[in-house]
C-alpha cells in the first residue's frame, strides 16, 4: 500500500513541479484519477487502450458464445494456455451467483458490460484508491478539483509523461520568435 501512495506522491510532485516523469500513464488511468475512482461508462476506445481485454471483447462480439460454456466470472490472472492448471486459478463473480449463470448470446452484451467493469474499475480499484491518496497528500483536493476544471484526463497524461514524440510542424506555427 504504502508503494501506491508513494507512486501517488510521485506523480503529484512530478505534476506540481512541472517535471515530466518517464513513465507513459494509460489514458483511462488518468481518467481514473480524475473522476476519482469513479465508475464511467466504458467506450470502444478505451477498451482498446487495454489490448487484453479489447482483443477478449473483440472475439467474443466474433463468436457464438453458447458453445463455449462460459459462466458471469472472470480470472483474478491472466494466463495462457499452457500456464493454465484446471481449477487453481482464482474467480470473481462479475454477478451476485455468477458462477451459475450461464453466457449465452442473448446475454453476451450484459457479460462484456460487467467484464469490461470488472478488468478496467472493480479489480484496480484498491490501488486506485492508494494513489489518489497518495496524489491528494501533495496537491490538496480542492485544488485538483480547480485543475480538473482546466484540463482533461489527456492533458494530465501530456503534463506528467510528456508527449510521444514532438511535432517540429506544430511547434514552429505556434512559436514567436524575438529578439533576432
Amino acid at each position: 500500500a504504502i508503494d501506491l501512495q508513494i507512486l501517488g506522491r510521485f506523480l503529484a510532485l512530478a505534476l506540481w513541479r512541472k517535471h515530466c516523469v518517464d513513465l507513459p500513464l494509460n489514458l483511462s488511468f488518468c481518467k481514473l484519477l480524475f473522476a476519482e475512482n469513479k465508475r464511467w461508462e466504458v467506450t470502444e476506445e478505451e477498451i482498446a487502450l487495454v489490448p487484453d481485454l479489447a482483443n477478449k471483447v473483440r472475439l467474443l462480439r466474433a463468436c457464438n458464445v453458447d458453445d463455449l460454456d462460459l459462466d458471469f466470472t472472470d480470472c483474478t490472472e491472466d494466463c495462457t494456455a499452457e500456464d493454465f492448471t484446471p481449477g487453481a486459478d482464482e474467480r470473481v463473480d462479475l454477478v451476485e451467483g455468477g458462477a451459475d449463470i450461464p453466457v449465452t448470446e442473448g446475454n453476451k452484451e450484459e457479460y462484456i458490460a460487467k467484464l469490461c467493469e470488472w478488468r478496467m474499475f472493480k479489480s484496480i480499484e484498491w490501488q486506485t484508491e492508494q494513489i489518489l491518496s497518495g496524489f491528494q497528500e501533495i496537491i490538496p483536493p480542492q485544488v485538483f478539483k480547480e485543475l480538473r476544471a482546466l484540463i482533461s484526463p489527456g492533458e494530465l497524461r501530456d503534463l506528467l509523461a510528456g508527449l510521444p514524440a514532438i511535432d517540429l510542424d506544430d511547434w514552429c506555427a505556434h512559436t514567436e520568435y524575438a529578439g533576432g
